[in-house]
């Protein structure tokens, strides 16, 4: 619990000298300046797509009062562009609408509820570079298809995004998870 600019820490153990304790987390008033800051971890980018990268962060969280969102970056030099993307509550994100062979980087960033620009804690940027698009998908020059998943179901054109046709992963080895098969494009399942 924040207090003052004091921070209660509570006792984990049921020991007897196990108490709560106070720890300063500003110390200006008394010359010491900012002493402890919010710090979130920095999200883990565990694949890439052609046009999506797929982001994990299971170490945050969410507190009371806070609003988090991924901040992603993609370009390099002057032709960079930037988007904000609410973060999903399982803390994974599936970040479409980039484009292939592009760097990209994505950091976590917790606001206070009461206004955009109050800026609580940000995670280091992280950086990944998203995956070239299949061979197959020049092929088709914009036209939606039919293909089989890895399980054999036909697959057309994407229900969660604007991805024209189902294109196998490509990643499949006698190790791979079944359930998390996605699309090679978009990433979706």
């Amino acid at each position: 619990q924040l207090r003052h600019g004091w921070l209660l820490l509570e006792a984990t153990g049921t020991a007897p000298h196990a108490c709560m304790r106070w720890v300063m987390v500003n110390g200006a008033l008394v010359g010491l300046g900012l002493l402890l800051e919010r710090h979130i971890p920095p999200p883990r980018v565990s694949r890439t797509f052609a046009c999506a990268i797929l982001v994990h962060n299971d170490c945050l969280e969410p507190e009371d009062g806070m609003k988090y969102v991924v901040e992603v970056e993609q370009g390099e030099g002057s032709s960079v562009t930037e988007f904000v993307q609410p973060f999903a509550q399982g803390g994974k994100n599936l970040i479409h609408g980039l484009a292939p062979e592009t760097q990209v980087r994505v950091r976590l960033v917790a606001r206070h509820e009461r206004g955009e620009d109050t800026l609580a804690a940000s995670s280091p940027w992280v950086e990944a570079v998203t995956s070239c698009r299949p061979a197959c998908i020049a092929e088709r020059s914009g036209h939606s298809e039919w293909r089989e998943d890895v399980f054999g179901t036909l697959r057309g054109a994407c229900s969660e995004c604007d991805c024209d046709a189902y294109t196998p992963d490509g990643m499949l080895s006698l190790n791979t998870d079944l359930s998390d098969c996605r699309c090679a494009v978009c990433g979706c399942r």
